[in-house]
């Protein structure tokens, strides 16, 4: 069994569309399962129709357009179940001024119901045998919001329906969306069908997930900062759990947890590009070394300062805990000795509100001066570097001082696979390059020009024609 997976660039009206549709077919000789999620921009529409709804602004017309655009493909195919059901639901939450985690799930699963039924209709008219899946009867997971999936509820209808599936039938899944014990519609969050692709591929013990996008693979940094970013051909899961965490949106950290412990490998793949070989994430990867510069944009540091402080246990204690309770979470950390000063990293759009947090919780050692300052400087990025080098942070450091770019934050982890440097955001796209270079070396530009074209001259030129070929 093998589960193949489908992002909304996948599955938009034109090249990606029936490229997918192709790839299904010709893997549809194994067996196979088919994740889907909605199509196109499909959920960034339902988000803005919730929003103007909430607003009181809901127009129908949008609907329309909405439908219009998933109907492009499928002028046979009949939503009107899918339209009574999203028009009853915005003009509800148009009424109320407001909608609850439970009415947004019920709204956002509607692209990806849509797609699969999209999905069925079309590859039945290619001949193939399929059937439609609502993933809603198969997963299942806690509260609206928590998604949390419920492990033990969830593998047993899992099992049971490939059990029963009979031979040569192509099941088109929904992803992204569940349901709880009670049968109430919820979501797995970001990143969520291919979540729903990992958690299937575990619970029928599969042979691999293909995760079918519109990249070629995972590259050893974002190309649109590093020129010379090159792609990996593979990966380990905690290479890929690393990169996840550290701003790398192919994959985010859940989905790879349900793969490790079976070895199950996962493909990046690109759907407009399906002879390219992508990027393998599994247990083995491509041997030691540095693999990637990732990079999380938009991040501040928050700067706990005061000689009160000195020989004080227990403070870092009170600063994260009354952060997580407050849903902050805290990306980078670093501490002076014996607790004189500590630094730590939270989203940008965390950072004031983490300050009032912390003002309050120890107003007292403010009103006595044993804190000085808390300090948030904000515009700031962190540019990680995953895999293992001994010198990849003596490089790294080097190669910004030369290059004038400070250093806000130095973080190394325990296990030395993951290097992390704050910069200023003004400072990222220069200091992405020097620290890509420092670690994998640096493509250097030759210009050589020829005068005349001797016995020499033609044969050097020969010899680079021949050299670049």
């Amino acid at each position: 069994m093998k589960i193949l997976k489908f992002g909304g660039s996948s599955l938009a009206n034109g090249e990606g569309l029936q490229n997918s549709l192709a790839i299904i077919a010709k893997a549809a000789k194994e067996q196979i399962a088919v994740v889907v999620s909605a199509r196109g921009n499909s959920t960034d529409v339902l988000l803005t129709m919730l929003d103007q709804a909430a607003s009181g602004n809901y127009v129908e017309n949008n609907l329309d357009d909405f439908f219009d655009y998933q109907k492009t493909s499928a002028r046979d195919l009949d939503f009107n179940t899918e339209y009574q059901t999203l028009n009853e639901l915005l003009q509800a939450i148009n009424l109320i001024g407001e909608y609850s985690e439970s009415l947004k799930d019920k709204v956002l699963s509607i692209g990806e119901l849509i797609s699969a039924k999209t999905i069925v209709y079309l590859l039945k008219k290619r001949g193939l045998h399929t059937v439609f899946v609502d993933s809603r009867d198969l997963i299942k997971t806690g509260l609206n919001g928590s998604f949390q999936v419920l492990y033990d509820e969830t593998e047993p209808l899992v099992r049971q329906f490939f059990d029963q599936l009979p031979a040569g039938t192509v099941p088109v899944i929904t992803g992204f969306i569940a349901s709880d014990m009670k049968g109430n519609t919820t979501t797995l969050g970001r990143n969520g069908s291919n979540y729903t692709a990992t958690l299937l591929a575990n619970f029928c013990n599969a042979e691999e997930v293909q995760n079918w996008t519109n990249i070629d693979g995972i590259y050893t940094a974002n190309p649109s900062l590093v020129n010379n970013a090159n792609k990996l051909t593979a990966l380990t899961y905690r290479e890929a759990n690393e990169l996840a965490n550290f701003g790398a949106n192919i994959l985010h950290a859940k989905t790879i947890l349900p793969l490790i412990d079976k070895h199950i490998p996962i493909k990046i793949l690109n759907t407009f590009k399906p002879d390219l070989e992508g990027t393998t994430i599994n247990a083995e990867g491509a041997g030691k070394g540095i693999k990637a510069v990732s990079i999380i944009e938009d991040v501040s540091l928050i700067s706990i300062e005061g000689r009160g402080l000195l020989g004080k246990v227990g403070i870092d204690a009170r600063i994260f805990n009354a952060l997580s309770v407050n849903n902050i979470s805290v990306r980078m950390i670093s501490q002076a000795s014996s607790e004189r000063g500590i630094g730590f990293i939270v989203n940008q759009h965390d950072a004031e509100k983490a300050r009032t947090i912390l003002e309050q919780e120890f107003a007292r050692e403010i009103d006595r001066n044993d804190i000085s300052q808390i300090g948030v400087n904000s515009d700031l990025s962190i540019i990680a570097i995953i895999g293992r080098h001994n010198y990849a942070l003596e490089k790294a450091i080097a190669g910004l001082r030369k290059n004038k770019i400070w250093m806000y934050l130095i973080n190394n982890s325990i296990n030395g696979e993951q290097i992390s440097l704050v910069v200023s955001n003004n400072d990222l796209k220069k200091a992405a390059n020097v620290v890509h270079n420092q670690v994998f070396g640096a493509h250097k530009t030759l210009n050589i020009i020829a005068f005349g074209k001797g016995t020499v001259g033609g044969t050097f030129i020969e010899q680079v024609i021949h050299t670049r070929e």
